[in-house]
């Protein structure tokens, strides 16, 4: 293979997710498995894990950058400049309250230096945990891929740009999974439920989506799910990919005004097309869409 070909191979698996490359390794061209092949070699995983401060003014961040070893289950820890200097990385980022083992001490402006730096690579994934006003990531996070965002009893400040840069995530990258729970937006109420309609017309794997508890922000209800069985039904073909909303715990009523209303108390509504269908279950507390 000459160097053209792996050059422009390269280009391109640099911009997709993990899953994805390894999937290239069975297609049926050999220069694509034998660059696929060498991508997953020279590819990274990098763990970036945050310790956000108690409510401290000036706030003094932490944080490691960690390596994962492909060949053994242990990780090297990395600098920022190590960071970096790596030219295919595959980034997961924890954000939390919790300390850290070992660790970096960074203001203000060195979090963001840090977020910057992620922003050039492939996230895939994205988890925050307790915490209280944590505004500097979304101000220099635009990274090219993000598959999983995960946040759980948050808090955003009303001067926060969580919820802008979460629209604009939501309408660039197809994700895989977004859950959202006990989340609390300071200030005026945010919504993000148009911005989520756009998800469900992208290609790409399944997607889960869990919205509960949250206040001043967007939950999943009988309102919002019966728009997007509307958008479904009126659909020339079902959504691309499949979609699984994970619902409340007590979702009895959502349940009873589905199942009244666009089931007719069927386990199984099939769309017009005579492709794609949608099912529910009751114990797992879901609805899921199969294209």
């Amino acid at each position: 293979m000459d160097a053209v070909p792996m050059l422009f191979i390269e280009s391109i698996c640099a911009l997709l997710s993990k899953d994805s490359i390894r999937r290239l390794k069975g297609c049926r061209s050999a220069v694509w498995q034998k660059g696929a092949e060498h991508m997953l070699a020279v590819m990274k995983g990098i763990h970036i894990t945050v310790r956000v401060p108690s409510r401290s003014e000036p706030p003094l961040y932490r944080y490691n950058i960690w390596e994962s070893k492909s060949v053994t289950p242990f990780r090297e820890l990395r600098s920022l400049n190590d960071l970096r200097k790596i030219r295919y990385a595959r980034v997961s980022i924890g954000i939390s309250s919790r300390n850290l083992a070992a660790e970096e001490s960074a203001n203000v402006d060195g979090i963001k230096l840090l977020f910057t730096s992620a922003s050039a690579r492939n996230v895939e994934s994205l988890c925050m945990y307790g915490v209280y006003r944590f505004p500097s990531l979304f101000l220099n996070f635009f990274p090219c891929s993000v598959n999983t965002i995960k946040i759980w009893k948050c808090t955003f400040g009303a001067d926060s740009t969580f919820a802008q840069w979460l629209r604009r995530t939501l309408r660039l990258h197809s994700l895989q999974e977004l859950t959202a729970e006990w989340i609390t937006v300071e200030g005026r109420k945010e919504d993000v439920e148009e911005d989520l309609l756009h998800q469900l017309l992208m290609y790409g794997k399944g997607l889960n989506i869990t919205l509960a508890g949250n206040y001043n922000f967007t939950n999943l209800n009988a309102k919002s799910l019966q728009n997007v069985l509307d958008l479904w039904m009126n659909l020339e073909k079902p959504f691309p990919r499949a979609i699984t909303y994970g619902l409340p715990h007590n979702c009895d009523q959502i349940f009873n005004f589905l199942l009244s209303n666009y089931f007719k108390n069927e386990e199984i509504l099939r769309h017009k097309s005579g492709s794609g269908m949608v099912t529910w279950n009751r114990i797992y507390a879901e609805i899921t869409f199969t294209p």
